[in-house]
């Protein structure tokens, strides 16, 4: 059996129906023998970038690795700023390429890169194997190691000088193991949640990697106890749950955590863009469970445990579960944030009442919040917008959400809401950029086409430049801005000519019509919003951050 045979067949034996690549002469034996295998579908991407952030949607949507094919040089560098953001939202990548021999570096060889050195920093593992025997333990181990403990990318160099030899055995799946959990690290836990009186719970994408959002939701219930999210970790709690207090550091005062006399952080990281450089409150009592919590944190922890946030959750929620029934408490950390939310809609909703152009985006929000209405649907995003949470839809159990992180790549949301239509076509994939987001990958609206996703709706709200960064400058500088202008660019006529059908909403009163019509047209689809550029919070909040 050739090498490329085994690989494809461990691709299937891992559960790979979909693989996302562009293809260069190194890697044509391995797509040659793709083609003959009906088990996988082939995504050919315009740009390695897309590629990367097509495998991301489609990883985040089957909680599973997403395999990305990609010629070494040139693709391995375009595909970079994908693979960071996976690792720092724990995102299952096999990033795969064939390259040089080791012994050509320095020899000016074709598409020559020390690819290792390069995603070394931003992968859990690079991996290359030394002779053709290891090429497919290398590859199984690439697949355990992206699924294991905190998921993320991996990187898989293959020397094009080791494809020589047939291979005879295929080896097996690699299972991976979790640490195992310190049994008194539950019982000190759930002591200390039930001496509480304002617990709160702040949970992150590690819920969500380790299955764990009916443990999750089970806890807050026991405890009557509230839960916020990171970004990342939107759609951990059910967000229409009356606990649910969505993701509120970025828009609301931080008095709900100096309320909370107990904070229980589980599958988050504790990072500086979390924690507003760690300016959040943290009381005395902060109980951290991740399966590698971060190296440096601003903060003391008074009982810090390394575990599955899934197998952890499960094992509190027993052990609480064997306490009997708790007496009930009142715990005013809702009430709190029911008083910030309201005072952040005050703001909002005179902005969001107007009838004249050009269209704020919170007028836009809330008519796509009207519009989604009991739909299933993913919602994916890497507009300024992005974590300003209490602007977008609210995140049920059954729906999913996908946004840019703290790497903060701009360029995401197209093809990562490709790679989510496709791995869940039965859910509607709505993604919403800044033109300034949407031309970094626009040139995927000709892969959406491709693959006809009826269930694509892509959505560019147009002010003819980098919004945000103009608003910065302004306030910074004097009112005086710099590079963040542009010609206007007729984004319908852009859609149209890679076969996406596109419409143009200009006034308040067009949303609900434009809505409408994609629903009765479907996807691939793109409707362009000509919106007014506006802070994407109150004047006094945008000037503290700015000041920080």
């Amino acid at each position: 059996m050739q090498i490329e045979d085994a690989i494809v067949r461990i691709f299937i034996d891992e559960g790979v129906t979909t693989v996302f690549g562009l293809p260069g002469f190194q890697l044509l034996k391995l797509y040659d023998t793709m083609r003959a295998e009906s088990r996988i579908q082939h995504v050919l991407c315009k740009h390695e970038q897309g590629v990367g952030f097509a495998a991301f949607g489609y990883a985040l949507t089957k909680n599973a690795p997403a395999v990305c094919l990609v010629m070494p040089g040139p693709g391995v560098t375009n595909i970079l700023s994908a693979v960071a953001e996976s690792f720092y939202q724990s995102v299952p990548l096999v990033v795969i390429t064939i390259d040089n021999p080791p012994a050509a570096l320095g020899t000016g060889a074709f598409h020559e890169l020390n690819s290792p050195a390069i995603f070394a920093p931003v992968v859990k593992e690079v991996l290359i194997p030394e002779t053709p025997g290891q090429i497919l333990d290398v590859i199984r181990k690439g697949f355990s190691l992206a699924r294991s403990g905190r998921p993320g990318p991996v990187f898989i160099n293959l020397p094009l000088n080791l494809f020589t030899k047939e291979v005879e055995h295929i080896p097996g799946k690699i299972i991976p193991k979790n640490p195992e959990i310190n049994r008194s690290d539950v019982v000190i836990a759930a002591g200390l949640l039930t001496a509480a009186k304002h617990h709160l719970i702040w949970a992150g994408e590690g819920v969500i990697r380790s299955q764990a959002k009916n443990s999750l939701a089970q806890l807050a219930e026991i405890l009557d106890a509230p839960v916020m999210t990171n970004l990342s970790g939107r759609g951990a709690f059910d967000e229409t749950h009356l606990l649910s207090l969505r993701v509120p550091m970025y828009d609301l005062s931080p008095d709900i955590m100096k309320e909370a006399d107990l904070i229980l952080a589980v599958g988050v990281q504790l990072t500086s863009v979390t924690t507003r450089n760690y300016t959040l409150p943290m009381p005395a009592n902060l109980i951290h469970v991740d399966i590698s919590p971060e190296k440096r944190c601003g903060y003391k922890k008074r009982l810090k445990i390394t575990a599955c946030p899934g197998e952890f959750l499960s094992a509190l929620v027993t052990e609480l579960k064997g306490q009997g029934k708790r007496a009930k408490r009142e715990n005013t950390i809702v009430k709190t944030f029911e008083k910030s939310l309201q005072e952040y809609r005050q703001y909002f909703e005179p902005i969001a009442a107007r009838e004249t152009p050009p269209i704020p985006p919170p007028r836009f929000f809330r008519e796509l919040i009207g519009f989604l209405g009991q739909r299933d649907f993913v919602y994916v995003t890497d507009s300024v917008w992005a974590p300003h949470c209490f602007q977008s839809p609210a995140i049920s159990a059954m729906d999913l959400h996908i946004s840019i992180g703290s790497f903060g790549c701009l360029g995401l949301a197209l093809p990562a809401a490709i790679g989510a239509a496709l791995a869940s076509p039965e859910r509607l994939a709505v993604s919403i950029s800044g033109d300034g987001a949407f031309f970094f990958n626009c040139q995927e609206l000709s892969t959406a086409a491709d693959l006809n996703l009826k269930n694509l709706l892509q959505i560019v709200l147009v002010n003819d430049g980098y919004g945000s960064l103009k608003h910065l400058q302004t306030l910074l500088h004097g009112g005086r801005t710099i590079a963040v202008d542009w010609k206007p660019v007729d984004h319908v006529k852009l859609a149209e000519s890679m076969g996406v059908k596109g419409l143009l909403i200009r006034e308040p009163q067009e949303i609900k019509e434009a809505l409408s019509t994609f629903e009765k047209i479907g996807g691939p689809a793109l409707i362009a919003v000509a919106v007014e550029n506006i802070p994407t919070m109150p004047e006094k909040a945008y000037r503290v951050l700015v000041r920080s």
